[in-house]
């Protein structure tokens, strides 16, 4: 069995897990996992990544964390943004506002057969989504995703993804 401990930037919150970045919560290990579906086709990644830093408003004041978190395997990849959180809650896909220090909530897929790569993302203005947070200690954070994203390249059609994650992290 597995303890976890409180987690700080030079210290991973579980066994397996490995720090990443010098002065960033950033940890990737066995205690993370992102799985879902893109375009209708299931994944579980094998390697992810989850990092938070600050959030800051327009005058620098502290207005919540950022999670960005992502993630592959040998045929999907997924990632995504989400700035300003401070506790549970449903974060929109959209360009930022003041609200979230004019930070914009994102998410991307790819998936890769042989040598064709296709890329989506929600940076277009049809794209729609949210991010849930339903879990947000600081040791991990809990959630789901949801989304129609555009086409980024290698493809001209839209898709939807969605999914959940569970996610090894230090809060800064």
């Amino acid at each position: 069995m597995f303890t976890c401990v409180p987690a700080t930037v030079s210290t991973p919150p579980c066994p397996g897990d490995s720090f990443l970045g010098e002065g960033r919560s950033v940890y990737s290990g066995k205690r993370s996992s992102i799985s879902g579906t893109i375009a209708g086709s299931a994944f579980n990644l094998a390697t992810i990544t989850a990092t938070t830093s600050t959030t800051r408003g327009p005058q620098g004041a502290t207005i919540g964390t950022t999670l960005t978190f992502g993630g592959g395997s040998t045929t999907y990849g997924m990632g995504g943004s989400v700035p300003a959180i401070t506790g549970p809650g449903v974060y929109p896909l959209g360009p930022g506002s003041a609200a979230n220090g004019f930070n914009a909530t994102t998410l991307n897929a790819s998936l890769t057969n042989g040598t064709v790569i296709q890329a989506w993302n929600s940076s277009d203005a049809l794209s729609t989504g949210s991010v849930t947070i339903t879990s947000f200690t600081p040791n991990r954070i809990q959630g789901s995703f949801s989304g129609n994203l555009g086409p980024g390249f290698g493809t001209s059609a839209r898709i939807n993804v969605s999914g959940t994650f569970d996610l090894a992290i230090a809060i800064p």
